[in-house]
């Protein structure tokens, strides 16, 4: 795995990055998941919340990548496939930890929303997936949420948890499964 994303440098001449997968080219199926989060970013972007950043889509082809074979590895080892609330824990994990949005060194402002770019980006591509509805989103546990996925490590399997009772609150199903018990 590739933890600098900067480009390396031996000898102080630059050397290409190494291939990704095996032929380097990417899937039908990666193609159309970058192009999705691109939209993502499109939206959020566009939604006046982040200004001064861009997505390096080396990286961001990266993330996809390895959501995918994380996935599919899991998929192996438990022997079944994976609900969507693995899918969106899966993609949160690879994008808050490769971190495809990239500041401009020129804009010296920092926000919230800049400090937690990537961290955004991943929770609404995990929300695109489970089909919530963003305002049905209480603030506060937003922001504790984005905090925790930016300060501490991701266990994909523990967060598919937290996605599932996540996406039965914000659909109103919570609620009604505990009075017909």
């Amino acid at each position: 795995m590739i933890k600098n994303t900067r480009p390396i440098v031996e000898g102080g001449v630059e050397q290409p990055r190494p291939k990704i997968g095996s032929s380097g080219v990417p899937t039908p199926e990666v193609k159309d998941m970058v192009r999705r989060i691109n939209e993502i970013f499109r939206v959020i972007v566009n939604g006046g919340g982040l200004k001064g950043v861009e997505m390096d889509k080396r990286i961001l082809r990266f993330c996809v990548e390895r959501y995918r074979e994380d996935l599919g590895l899991f998929e192996k080892k438990r022997g079944y496939e994976a609900d969507p609330h693995k899918e969106a824990a899966f993609v949160i994990k690879w994008i808050s930890k490769l971190k495809p949005i990239q500041l401009f060194q020129t804009d010296q402002s920092t926000t919230y929303s800049k400090l937690y770019a990537n961290e955004i980006l991943a929770f609404y591509c995990g929300m695109n997936i489970l089909d919530v509805d963003m305002p049905l989103i209480p603030l506060k546990y937003l922001m504790h949420f984005l905090r925790n996925l930016h300060d501490y490590p991701v266990v994909a399997e523990t967060l598919a948890s937290e996605m599932y009772l996540l996406q039965q609150c914000a659909k109103g199903n919570w609620a009604e499964e505990c009075r017909n018990k």
